[in-house]
């Protein structure tokens, strides 16, 4: 499991930098005004996206590890029919969006739809790759990808720093990175009447799950902007894409290639909890002292990543947001698999529901009041909610959780680690923000990863040795 883990978490480091890039050169070259509308339109886009092609995906990495070889085939034939099927009917909603929040052009309509397509296809392929484990074209793809999401986005605003230029850099990287993991089904297989009725009974909560999901988590700049404006909608979606986003890449790291092993054993009780455990483990050395760090380093981080502008947000805001991201993919990545596991996944939709309804009852009730701060208390309050419905009912269905491996280990080297820096930071006030980041990150990262050599976390000083071994 490590070894995969190894496989894939380069390239997945990389696209997380390309994320900070990302944002940051949207943030200078956009007006405050301008990066709100955008976030707004991302929202729509990526709403529309989870509702109608990620369900696709989440359905087939858990069942094509599993499946046997005739069955592999008509999983590919299946899925890839119905992504090309519910695509044509999201292009229909873009604009019914579009034209619900008064945002609709047809210059909208053709960047949103064209944005929909092609980052709808390029993940579903990109997934596929995994799932195929063809891991270099996977690497080149997520290479190309976030290289040319940078480049490009730079090179459009530098020409044009209108709002149309981010999306058309954002629609040719995704366009240009599929060319690596595009490939023809095979032919002759269709799916069994069986075989379709069980995709689409384990896939389909999840159609709605996602755009409930994506809503809970981003539905909060919507209301900001109907209830204050564009310019205070625009600095919260900096600081929360800023986050969402390297969040969801921390846990994906460990997510993506292990997974789909995971799935494997489904059918073995015994053997999935070990796994499971070893699996959380990795999850929770990665993603604590991420969230530590993160909140420690939050000024200069917004100001070297988003501009001087940002920094008149409320920092509360930032470590309301932080914990808010944190918990709803510890609950995607770890707390929904006992649902997915027992293939009760229809109750997933109804847990993001809940989350949903309490997030925009607060949101409308604490924003005219805390502005965006109560919106980030909105979020964080409705993702622990729904994070705990998850675990009740997982464990009502008799899957029942092993407390993650070696967590312990992580908790105190992220104390170690939180300790250092802190003091480290209050030393370095004089200095730029850019060197107070970068001396931040060495220091935290040395100390925690010395740590965790110190307390043989994973039994890491004789995997160190094995390499060592095979090297010479």
């Amino acid at each position: 499991m490590f070894n995969k883990l190894l496989s894939y978490a380069p390239v997945q480091i990389f696209s997380a930098l390309s994320v900070f890039a990302l944002i940051a050169i949207q943030t200078r070259f956009l007006a405050v005004s301008e990066y709100g509308l955008l976030a707004v339109l991302l929202v729509i886009m990526e709403s529309t996206r989870s509702m109608f092609a990620q369900w696709i995906n989440t359905a087939l990495l858990r069942f094509y590890p599993s499946a046997q070889s005739p069955e592999r085939e008509q999983l590919l034939c299946l899925s890839s029919s119905l992504l090309w099927l519910f695509a044509a009917v999201a292009v229909l909603v873009v604009a019914l969006c579009l034209w619900v929040f008064s945002l609709f052009s047809w210059s909208n309509m053709l960047w949103v739809a064209l944005l929909f397509v092609a980052k709808g296809t390029y993940t579903y392929y990109l997934e596929r790759a995994r799932v195929c484990e063809q891991v270099n074209r996977y690497r080149y793809a997520t290479l190309t990808q976030a290289v040319l999401s940078v480049v490009l986005t730079l090179g459009c605003l530098w020409l044009d720093g209108a709002l149309h230029s981010a999306l058309i850099a954002l629609v040719a990287s995704n366009a240009i990175a599929l060319l690596f993991t595009l490939r023809r089904n095979p032919q002759g297989y269709k799916g069994t009447p069986v075989l379709r009725r069980e995709f689409l009974h384990y896939g389909l909560p999840f159609m709605f799950t996602g755009a409930l999901g994506v809503l809970a988590t981003r539905s909060d700049r919507i209301v900001i902007a109907q209830l204050t404006s564009l310019e205070q909608a625009g600095l919260y979606a900096g600081i929360a894409n800023l986050l969402v986003g390297l969040m969801a890449l921390v846990f994906m790291v460990v997510a993506l290639p292990l997974y789909p092993e995971l799935t494997k054993l489904t059918d073995k009780p015994q053997q999935l909890r070990q796994a499971h455990s070893r699996y959380g483990g990795y999850l929770c050395a990665l993603a604590i002292p991420a969230l530590t760090g993160l909140c420690l380093l939050a000024q200069p981080l917004i100001t070297v990543f988003l501009g001087e502008r940002y920094q008149q947000l409320d920092l509360r805001v930032f470590y309301a947001i932080a914990a808010a991201t944190f918990i709803l993919n510890l609950r995607g990545h770890y707390l929904d698999h006992g649902l997915q596991f027992r293939l009760r996944t229809q109750w997933l939709p109804l847990i993001t529901a809940v989350g949903f309804a309490l997030q925009l009852a607060l949101a409308f009730t604490w924003v005219p009041k805390l502005g965006a701060l109560g919106a980030a208390l909105a979020l964080l309050i409705a993702m622990c909610v729904a994070a705990l419905l998850s675990l009740i009912t997982g464990r009502y269905y008799r899957y029942y959780f092993t407390w993650p491996a070696q967590l312990y280990k992580t908790l105190l080297a992220t104390t170690v680690m939180g300790a250092v820096l802190y003091t480290l930071l209050s030393n370095l006030v004089s200095l730029a923000p850019w060197q107070q980041l970068v001396i931040g990150v060495l220091v935290g990262t040395t100390t925690y990863a010395l740590m965790h050599w110190l307390l043989n976390t994973f039994a890491i000083r004789s995997q160190s040795l094995n390499w060592r071994r095979r090297s010479v």
